[in-house]
């Protein structure tokens, strides 16, 4: 079994040179469209002034302007490579930020993290390449037990691949997404039945079934941003 690093400075990438204060606003839009990403990280020197996105530059009339003849704000969105990877999760949840800036623990520029490299790390942690059951539970917040469900499945030689816990708006229940290490659910279900679990559905999952980013919203939902 893998296991997967949870801290930022474990994804970081360095593939891209930040932008520098007394470069052209053509330069900057090229990187973008090359990266194929909308925003850059700019830099003064060593000093890391934050994140221009491809809207600001678009609005520039004279591409031909350096930087530091604009009347730029950039954005002050960057994470510290010592935080855990459930904070730059946040970040992308309540953003639309294509990259996301990294700075070291002496504040100093240290990379990037794009929401589509993300995207394929949590296809890796949820095993999106494994076949597998999946069953769709609706339990009650206060009637949820995971050593019970466990136990259940371990009764039947069954393996948890990956759960994801989804609140319902609004509700005192909660759906219980359940990859399992079989496809043979007819009998798991009517043993769950026996316990008066609520089974809400079930399908085979080849692996194919969901895209990446399928699986990064479901992700999103399950930590609750």
């Amino acid at each position: 079994m893998f296991a997967y690093a949870m801290i930022v400075e474990d994804y970081l990438q360095t593939d891209l040179l930040p932008l520098q204060f007394n470069q052209r606003v053509d330069f900057a839009l090229g990187m973008m469209d090359e990266m194929k990403i909308s925003h850059l990280p700019l830099l003064n020197g060593d000093i890391f002034l934050g994140l221009v996105s491809e809207q600001q530059l678009n609005e520039v009339e004279d591409e031909t302007l350096l930087l530091s003849q604009l009347h730029l704000f950039p954005l002050r969105i960057f994470i510290g490579s010592d935080r855990p990877i459930h904070d730059l999760l946040h970040i992308f949840a309540k953003s639309d930020y294509s990259i996301i800036p990294v700075l070291s623990a002496d504040g100093l520029y240290a990379g990037y993290i794009s929401a589509a490299r993300m995207c394929k790390e949590l296809a890796k942690i949820l095993q999106a390449d494994k076949a597998g059951g999946v069953l769709i539970f609706e339990i009650a917040k206060n009637n949820y037990h995971l050593s019970e469900i466990a136990h259940l499945l371990e009764a039947e030689d069954v393996r948890i691949l990956n759960l994801l816990s989804i609140p319902l708006a609004n509700s005192e229940e909660m759906q219980l997404i359940v990859k399992l290490d079989t496809q043979d659910l007819s009998r798991i279900i009517k043993t769950f039945s026996r316990f008066e679990y609520k089974v809400k559905a079930s399908h085979y999952d080849d692996s194919l079934d969901l895209n990446q980013g399928d699986r990064y919203e479901l992700l999103m939902k399950y930590l609750n941003f």
